[in-house]
């Protein structure tokens, strides 16, 4: 009965992932990258029409609203996009890697309250782990996570720079060391989150970057701020 359940539920998996793939293809018809390699940027309202075809929740289970494709089928859903445009796949990477640690680590009170719009494309996620020395070495980096003396929250310090799509970003997810109250440390995910978008002042002018053409980034993010 176990084996036939997870059978099941495999089969149930690679259908879903052939959907996904099928509505990414659809969009694709019409969608012209050489524009977009033009122009610099993505065509407007094309992250909706993603939205709809239920990439922004491959990676999450059907309790919040994703696709539960499991690894194998959010490799292939991510191969197709990378297929049309490498652009896409990148940012589809980055959104569902820096929200998995709310999958994992966050609160209940903090999943209900974020994963279903994450799943929706109501939340773009971002990922802050690249340093101005450490480089994208997670063993190295500087960024402080300390408890705040009265006992009633955390204080993040630190920087950090090449933030991907961080100029759409609702929610980024920060990687820093943590020190517990018992003075242990640990590396640990500190997610931050923000309802509109960043100050103009954490944000670097458009460059141009070999392969990434469509994805604004953040050269450089402080906190505290």
């Amino acid at each position: 009965m176990y084996v036939d359940e997870q059978m099941e539920a495999v089969e149930d998996r690679r259908a879903g992932a052939a959907a996904v793939k099928a509505r990414v293809r659809a969009i694709a018809a019409d969608l012209d990258v050489h524009e977009m390699d033009e122009r610099r940027q993505l065509p407007p309202r094309l992250l909706e029409r993603l939205s709809a075809t239920g990439i922004r929740g491959i990676h999450l289970p059907a309790a919040f609203g994703g696709s539960d494709l499991g690894h194998r089928g959010c490799v292939e859903v991510i191969e197709q996009m990378a297929a049309i445009d490498v652009d896409i796949a990148a940012g589809c990477v980055l959104h569902c890697t820096s929200t998995l640690p709310l999958l994992h680590f966050g609160s209940p009170a903090l999943r209900e309250a974020t994963l279903g719009k994450v799943a929706r494309g109501e939340l773009t996620g971002s990922l802050a782990m690249t340093e101005p020395e450490a480089g994208s070495n997670p063993r190295a980096i500087h960024s402080r996570l300390e408890p705040e003396p009265a006992g009633d929250g955390w204080r993040l310090t630190g920087t950090k720079m090449f933030i991907g799509q961080a100029a759409w970003a609702d929610l980024i997810t920060v990687l820093a060391k943590a020190q517990t109250p018992d003075g242990s440390r640990l590396t640990a995910a500190c997610a931050s989150a923000w309802s509109s978008p960043l100050p103009s002042t954490a944000r670097s002018p458009a460059r141009r970057r070999n392969g990434r053409r469509n994805n604004p980034a953040s050269f450089a993010l402080a906190w505290p701020m």
